[in-house]
């Protein structure tokens, strides 16, 4: 039977293929933070040359990178990434995941959204039935420490200040135990959340509930004004195919009628477009984030 530290390194060899297939010297690759992200970081040395940059999502990690003779950029000089590759601390079957062990989750959320594509390298003891036996963090401003652990107490959560820990922010980290009370399965959070908000506010809102922030969005808007709708695990794709391009976000009227000139006017047709097609249509930025969100990729 293989070590942890083995299965690591094969999470981490496994999410280079991915650089393999998306390397060139523009290309920038968005790297995180934690053991098997620093074991992505020492195989990631043998493509010195085969891409332009990377960006780091942590001190730590642009020191590992710079060390390797990998250039690290600021992210405010980086347009875009084909990938950005991290681990987690624990993963369900839905593919939920809790991140920030390492203390580096607020950058690490920000590289990850300027990406096309969140790689996620993890081995099996990271697979959990529930969330919740690892404490999720949560990044304060130091000032707002009790403040906001009072809120996440008041919530049901038991904040506890993670001790001589400050983020590469200047901030600190409250690890929140205890939410499992709170949380639940998502379609019963979604139903008391409407519940509430009816009984408090007077007003009828809708829930969608998938594995993406992008999917569950849609289906909030596709359930207007007053539904709940659940796109199961795996049928992602069955759901999302079929709708309007005009469900996909960054399609406004311009990108709309391009499409349409050309008769693509489903989800589905531009997902069946290669990518270098869309981009010539539509430009690189927008090609790339359209191609993402019709296969319903997003790595926030």
């Amino acid at each position: 039977m293989l070590s942890q530290q083995e299965l690591k390194q094969q999470a981490a060899d496994a999410a280079l293929e991915f650089v393999d297939a998306v390397a060139a010297p523009d290309v920038v690759i968005g790297v995180g933070t934690g053991s098997t992200a620093d074991l992505f970081i020492d195989g990631l040395a043998r493509f010195k040359g085969r891409i332009g940059a990377t960006a780091a999502s942590s001190e730590r990690s642009a020191a590992r990178l710079v060390g390797h003779g990998l250039e690290v950029l600021d992210l405010n000089d980086v347009r875009g990434m084909p990938i950005y590759v991290d681990g987690a601390d624990e993963i369900d079957a839905n593919l939920h995941m809790i991140k920030g062990g390492g203390g580096a989750l607020t950058r690490e959320k920000i590289v990850a959204s300027v990406a096309e594509r969140f790689i996620c390298i993890a081995d099996e003891s990271k697979l959990v039935e529930r969330m919740g036996k690892f404490p999720l963090p949560v990044e304060v401003i130091p000032m707002a420490r009790e403040a906001v652990a009072r809120r996440l107490a008041r919530l049901g959560g038991q904040p506890r200040l993670r001790d001589g820990f400050v983020t590469d922010n200047g901030n600190v980290i409250l690890d929140v135990s205890g939410l499992r009370r709170v949380s639940g399965e998502p379609r019963d959070i979604a139903v008391k959340l409407r519940k509430r908000v009816r009984e408090e506010v007077g007003l009828a809102i809708s829930v969608g509930i998938a594995r993406t922030k992008f999917l569950a969005k849609v289906a909030s808007a596709v359930g207007k004004p007053d539904g709940l709708l659940e796109v199961p695990a795996g049928t992602e794709l069955d759901f999302l195919h079929p709708l309007p391009v005009e469900r996909l976000w960054g399609v406004g009227p311009v990108t709309s009628r391009k499409l349409h000139e050309r008769g693509i006017t489903t989800v589905g047709q531009v997902a069946e477009l290669p990518e270098p097609s869309l981009i010539g249509m539509l430009g690189a930025g927008s090609g790339r984030h359209l191609f993402a969100l019709a296969h319903n990729r997003d790595p926030r």
